[in-house]
């Protein structure tokens, strides 16, 4: 499946627009709640991103507490600034 670049890496037709500092982010999922579809990602700088289970990238709309992720911020649906294109770190 072709892919798209975002931040700087490629993800399966996934396409983030409006990111904060227009580069990726690098943290951890702090909490996920998998009947609701919703967590959060806690920042290698503290911030706390909310997002939903449908920014999962590899489709799986789940993913455990304590995940190291790579993932993009963007303006939410609220007003405020969420993770999107959320994925597994991958180790070099």
């Amino acid at each position: 499946m072709a892919g798209r670049t975002v931040a700087g890496r490629t993800v399966a037709g996934r396409t983030v627009d409006g990111q904060m500092g227009g580069r990726g982010q690098i943290g951890a999922v702090e909490s996920f709640d998998g009947h609701v579809g919703l967590g959060q990602v806690r920042a290698a700088d503290g911030r706390l991103f909310p997002f939903h289970c449908t920014e999962i990238v590899d489709g799986s709309r789940d993913i455990a507490v304590g995940t190291r992720v790579e993932f993009v911020v963007a303006p939410g649906q609220l007003g405020t600034w969420e993770a999107r294109a959320v994925a597994p770190e991958v180790r070099a």
